[in-house]
């Protein structure tokens, strides 16, 4: 069991998300119920408190929410008034965690 240097952030979809994608494409075939549990986890540097966190997220926002949106493959476009730190809050709940754990002996792979 090893402590490792990174940080979580979790994004858990709200409804004002699937609202917007309600209005963008009609024929979506999910609903809210469905696409909450869709979390979408990112491992990340160790930040150490939340405000450097929230930082990291504000600089990062546009990326994260098309990595998000792309890791739930929706495929809508986002214009560029919605790929900001506000549109994030409003369609996500975010959670920061400082530890991670790797409790398994198998080597992480990571891929592209």
């Amino acid at each position: 069991m090893y402590k490792i240097n990174r940080n979580t952030i979790i994004f858990t979809p709200k409804e004002k998300l699937y609202e917007w994608l309600k209005e963008n494409d009609p024929e979506i075939s999910f609903t809210f119920d469905q696409l909450k549990p869709q979390k979408v986890i990112f491992l990340v540097k160790e930040l150490n408190d939340a405000n450097k966190a929230e930082k990291y997220m504000r600089d990062n926002s546009a990326s994260l929410g098309l990595l998000i949106l792309s890791s739930l493959n929706i495929e809508i476009p986002i214009p560029p008034n919605k790929r900001g730190w506000e549109t994030l809050r409003e369609w996500f709940s975010i959670e920061w965690h400082k530890n991670v754990w790797d409790i398994e002996d198998e080597k992480i792979i990571k891929e592209i």
